[in-house]
């Protein structure tokens, strides 16, 4: 075995252990989100309010959870498919190349990756808005940032 193999060996040894870290971490903090998400969801539906706002704000956990999902789970899968499409199809070009070749075949879901992750932020600062909306109607300085920035 020559060095440079001994090297992309390595390499992909910590790519994998990396993946696997990540795996696990991010299932941990799954369960504690579905856990929080179901006891603020039953405290939320406790009450019985038929407002438009009470509404929305159902309406946007129930996106900001979905979505938090979607993340989760395509994070998971991009993990486990890399290793999968990486390491199951010798090609010519060694590791590396397999490597490129698996980074190809995840692109998509990637990609989609991504767009969730934004959407989360996007929910979540809309939310924070609304909520400084809500509670400084009244102060002018706050409705002119907002009016500004929105």
């Amino acid at each position: 075995m020559t060095p440079e193999e001994s090297e992309q060996i390595a390499y992909a040894g910590s790519v994998v252990f990396e993946n696997n870290s990540t795996i696990m971490l991010l299932s941990g903090l799954v369960g504690v989100y579905i856990l929080a998400f179901t006891i603020s969801m039953h405290i939320i539906l406790q009450k019985n309010n038929n407002r438009w706002a009470y509404k929305a704000l159902i309406a946007l956990l129930l996106m900001a959870f979905a979505l938090a999902a979607l993340f989760a789970c395509l994070d998971v899968a991009i993990g486990l498919l890399s290793v999968r499409f990486g390491f199951m199809v010798p090609l010519s070009g060694g590791l590396i190349a397999q490597e490129l070749a698996a980074d190809s075949k995840i692109s998509g879901m990637s990609i989609i990756n991504d767009w969730t992750g934004n959407c989360i932020f996007l929910i979540a600062d809309t939310a924070i808005v609304w909520r400084a909306w809500a509670l400084w109607a009244e102060n002018r300085l706050v409705k002119w940032t907002l009016h500004q920035h929105c």
